[in-house]
């Protein structure tokens, strides 16, 4: 079973690891996912070959802050951009994956430092496919598949636990959907799919439009994975559920009330 604590410890040593006098003063960290955190520990408490819990999921979750951050700088500067705040931006992506690194080289899981760098290679290629706009509408969900869970899916794969992609692959991704088309529906543009649609705004309505089907089909495919999901069917997992259905209990609310 994983307690709050657990989860809270490991948020704080994410927070002392990225902590850096200079760059905080400047640069916002990325919000820290605590589901993601939630699962990974799972996972290694599930193979149960590894000491250091607490270390292996703190530099995961860094890497994964150094990614968001990353992906936070656009490709191109904007209006209103300046350089130093983007140079101080690439600067702070860079200090986390130094810092993800030298957690796990002290930890001495060069295997695992390999298969991430992997999963890191195959991310990027995503989402140069996506910012090109090589890519079709049947393509899209795909790519975002990967880009959100690629990292999970990696470390997964590398514990032995494929199974659990089944779960991992359409909580994580209906979550990244609601938050990129509520954004949009309150007139904002995500790092993440500004450079998509910035030359091509014409992409905004029928993304917004597919979204709510792949939310709703991705809602359908969790709960029945999770009900499936005995083998494993841990604290985790519950959790998940539960959150899963205050999700949905508060968009409905949302729109009966609009």
């Amino acid at each position: 079973m994983i307690l709050n604590n657990e989860i809270r410890d490991i948020k704080m040593k994410i927070y002392d690891k990225t902590r850096h006098p200079y760059l905080d003063r400047f640069v916002q960290k990325p919000e820290v996912d605590e589901e993601k955190i939630m699962v990974l520990l799972s996972m290694f408490k599930h193979s149960n070959r590894h000491g250091n819990l607490s270390d292996y999921v703190a530099a995961i979750m860094i890497m994964q802050m150094a990614m968001d951050m990353h992906d936070t700088v656009g490709v191109r500067p904007s209006e209103t951009s300046t350089h130093r705040p983007r140079q101080l931006t690439v600067l702070a992506g860079d200090y986390y994956s130094s810092q993800y690194y030298a957690m796990l080289a002290d930890i001495g899981d060069f295997a695992l430092i390999r298969r991430i760098a992997e999963a890191v290679r195959q991310l990027n290629e995503h989402k140069t496919v996506l910012i090109r706009g090589d890519w079709q509408w049947s393509r899209f969900l795909d790519h975002l598949k990967f880009i959100e869970t690629g990292l999970l899916l990696h470390v997964s794969d590398h514990l032995g636990l494929t199974g659990w992609s089944p779960l991992i692959t359409p909580y994580f991704t209906r979550k990244r959907l609601v938050r990129e088309r509520e954004a949009i529906l309150n007139g904002q543009t995500t790092p993440f799919l500004e450079p998509l649609f910035s030359d091509r705004p014409d992409k905004r309505d029928p993304f917004l439009e597919k979204a709510a089907v792949w939310i709703k089909e991705l809602e359908s495919e969790v709960k029945s994975v999770l009900k499936k999901m005995t083998p494993i069917k841990e604290w985790f997992v519950d959790n998940l559920l539960v959150k899963l259905e205050n999700s949905l209990s508060s968009r409905k609310k949302l729109v009966e009330e609009g």
